[in-house]
């Protein structure tokens, strides 16, 4: 058996587990400092990559002997479409 005192220490102890869970509860779940670092850092990233993209996009240089193969290909393609077309 358990003497007077010991009930009273055990009694103590899950007394205080109860309060600072309590007291955790009544604070609510905030996120932490680091957690909205990261969470920065991570949009950061994104928007920084995305506008990278967007500056590296318009570098892209062809030359006029390719430009003039790339259109010459294109109107190929738009008409044998248009003679598909005609048929169906």
């Amino acid at each position: 058996m358990m003497n007077s005192s010991g009930f009273q220490l055990s009694k103590l102890i899950i007394l205080v587990h109860y309060e600072r869970r309590n007291q955790s509860d009544q604070r609510g779940n905030h996120m932490s400092a680091i957690g909205w670092i990261f969470i920065v850092l991570a949009f950061g990233l994104v928007l920084g990559s995305l506008f990278m993209l967007r500056d590296s996009a318009s570098k892209f240089r062809i030359s006029d002997k390719k430009m003039k193969k790339i259109q010459q290909r294109k109107a190929e393609v738009e008409a044998e479409e248009s003679a598909e077309d005609r048929e169906n």
